[in-house]
């Protein structure tokens, strides 16, 4: 949030390794950044920058709150390098997630029509029957006999046409 506060086109950019810093929040000329870090009683701070294809996702910062300070180089590299570990494993993370949430709706969602598959509705069926014991319910079964006649003379295209047709009547 912090970032996101003082971080405007016009008030700076990271520098080609992803470093923006300001070793005295006195010398800030810009009074919205300066009233950012007055608040946050920031007296120096060093940001590395985490992104994703070119676009900025967030960054991690040291604050100096004692003192204005000229960042070393090794203070420098140690953040890159810290920042790398954890943007690395964020990246990760957010593709694991990507690839979790794309596997659950392929293994739960018919890819033409976006209704539950088998699998799923057998699993929200049990899960259901579970949660209220004493209850009834109707189950009812349909399908279009002989479809593939509609396929084979028709085309693909009527056939899927057709096919999402009914699943939205069905919705």
């Amino acid at each position: 949030d912090f970032l996101l506060e003082i971080r405007d086109k016009n008030n700076y950019e990271f520098d080609e390794n992803g470093i923006y810093f300001i070793q005295n929040a006195k010398d800030v000329r810009d009074k919205k950044t300066k009233s950012v870090l007055d608040s946050f009683g920031i007296k120096a701070l060093l940001n590395c920058a985490i992104f994703e294809n070119g676009v900025l996702k967030g960054c991690v910062s040291i604050h100096d709150c004692e003192k204005p300070r000229y960042w070393t180089q090794y203070e420098i590299d140690s953040l890159v390098t810290i920042t790398k570990i954890i943007s690395s494993y964020l990246l990760k993370m957010r593709a694991s997630e990507r690839a979790s949430r794309q596997l659950y709706i392929i293994k739960n969602y018919d890819a033409l029509t976006g209704l539950p598959t088998l699998f799923k509705f057998k699993k929200d069926v049990k899960q259901m029957l579970a949660e209220n014991p004493g209850k009834k319910y109707a189950i009812i079964y349909s399908d279009i006999y002989q479809f593939k006649f509609i396929n084979d003379t028709l085309g693909y295209d009527v056939g899927d046409n057709i096919l999402c047709d009914f699943a939205n009547l069905l919705s």
